[in-house]
């Protein structure tokens, strides 16, 4: 990251992961080049997924089961090893959460900016990992909930999401094809 930018000796840029690359190399800057620094980001990514874990899962299934959810990655051996890693994996898994607490808060609330903030969860996955792309289909899941004639006003409004939508997946696969 010498020129602001993820390249590689070659002179390619390196695309994937950049939600994550620059947090490393700003722990880099200040705690210097060692293990601590190349593996915080991973773990405060970690971190940050059990209180949103909670959420999600209170939402879901009521404050026992969020709590149960929450404690479960408390524990799991396997969260801990890959809050560990200096790797994508815990962003990757906090972005793929925080994509799915906006896809419900997209459905319950229908305006603006909730519905379309599944959208930028999305990129910003993409741009964490390129499992990303796995998200693109369930953009469309708000829009099934528009499409009740009781809660929406017009169906313009229903023609609008899936335009944005659309134009989103295309722009991921655009992005993932980089």
């Amino acid at each position: 990251l010498k020129h602001g930018i993820p390249s590689l000796e070659t002179g390619d840029v390196y695309v994937r992961g950049w939600l994550v690359q620059y947090p490393t190399a700003l722990s880099i800057l200040v705690f210097r080049d060692n293990g601590f620094a190349y593996r915080l980001p991973a773990a405060l990514f970690s971190i940050a997924t059990v209180p949103l874990s909670y959420i999600y899962g209170k939402r879901r299934f009521g404050m026992a089961g969020g709590m149960a959810l929450a404690v479960f990655l408390l524990i799991s051996a396997w969260e801990i090893e890959f809050g560990r890693f200096a790797r994508m994996y815990s962003a990757l898994q906090f972005v793929t959460l925080l994509f799915f607490v906006a896809i419900d808060k997209a459905c319950d609330n229908r305006r603006l900016p909730w519905v379309y903030f599944p959208h930028v969860v999305v990129i910003a996955g993409l741009y964490t990992h390129e499992f990303g792309i796995f998200l693109t289909p369930f953009l469309f899941v708000p829009g099934l909930s528009l499409w009740d004639q009781r809660r929406i006003g017009r169906v313009e409004h229903w023609f609008r999401f899936g335009l944005v939508s659309s134009a989103t997946v295309l722009a991921c696969y655009k992005i993932y094809m980089l």
